[in-house]
């Protein structure tokens, strides 16, 4: 039975939720068009792309599941999705792929599969505007996050990311202004800040007095940031980026409980060895 436009709908737009779907056959001219190195992908995911619904990314073996393939895609807007393939039973699932161990390994092959931001994202290291108590380009266990004051989920990331800050995690946001007019001033309050990290938490927590008005080069900052959450695929935030054990630098979005947990302690071991290796 051929597939129908709600099937493609369906795969395009469900994020975490599980799906199962029949492939009948496989398409040769349009995998190749996807890369000839690539595996043939099932028809209903080539399909798909043939339609718009997204484009396919890459693909990787699951070290964890012998039978399964990872397939990363993304969508218009720059939302990646992963699609989980068994190559022998022949069925595509997408969403999180959770362990015995409440590991969700979703997370684990997406930023394995996502293409590297390097280019753009050293870009804020000219004229972008960056808040941390320890803003270097040396950025080897550093946490950066792009961030607006008044955003919700930014709020609910900073109170998750407070006990690991106290255990020395090195946070530098990347302020961001679109959700309120007050945002430069408050960005510029935090410029100006000793401790311009706890500054941020006062203001994520909608408690931090605006002593200073945003002037020319806060706002020159304030645009390079934008362009460069642009030009990284970010639509929204808050955004996450860091260093992974390869030394490429990986977007993922808001964070929590084990999933939080794990990067933030990554991060402060590798913050630890970077200090070691510079005595």
């Amino acid at each position: 039975m051929k597939p129908s436009k709600k099937l493609y709908s369906t795969l395009a737009l469900m994020v975490g939720m599980s799906l199962s779907v029949v492939s009948n056959a496989h398409a040769d001219n349009a995998q190749n068009e996807i890369s000839a190195q690539q595996p043939q992908m099932p028809q209903v995911l080539i399909e798909a792309q043939e339609k718009g619904y997204f484009t396919i990314i890459d693909s990787t073996p699951v070290e964890e599941y012998p039978d399964l393939r990872a397939v990363l895609t993304r969508t218009a807007n720059g939302q990646f999705n992963l699609y989980w393939v068994n190559e022998k039973q022949n069925y595509v699932n997408v969403g999180a792929l959770i362990q015995g161990d409440g590991i969700n390994i979703a997370n684990k092959y997406t930023e394995k599969l996502k293409p590297s931001i390097g280019e753009a994202f050293k870009e804020i290291h000219n004229g972008g505007l960056i808040l941390g108590n320890d803003v270097t380009t040396n950025d080897d266990g550093v946490m950066y996050v792009f961030v607006e004051p008044h955003c919700g989920y930014c709020k609910r990331l900073e109170r998750n990311l407070e006990p690991y800050i106290e255990k020395g995690l090195n946070v530098r946001y990347i302020p961001l202004s679109w959700m309120s007019p007050n945002t430069p001033d408050i960005i510029a309050t935090i410029a100006k800040s000793d401790d311009k990290v706890e500054a941020m938490s006062q203001a994520l927590r909608s408690q931090l007095k605006i002593t200073t008005s945003s002037d020319q080069q806060i706002m020159a900052g304030l645009n390079k940031n934008s362009s460069i959450m642009r030009a990284v695929g970010l639509t929204g935030t808050p955004g996450v980026v860091y260093k992974n054990e390869s030394g490429k630098y990986t977007l993922t979005g808001g964070l929590d409980g084990k999933n939080l947990e794990n990067l933030a302690n990554y991060l402060m071991k590798q913050g630890k060895m970077a200090k070691v290796a510079t005595k």
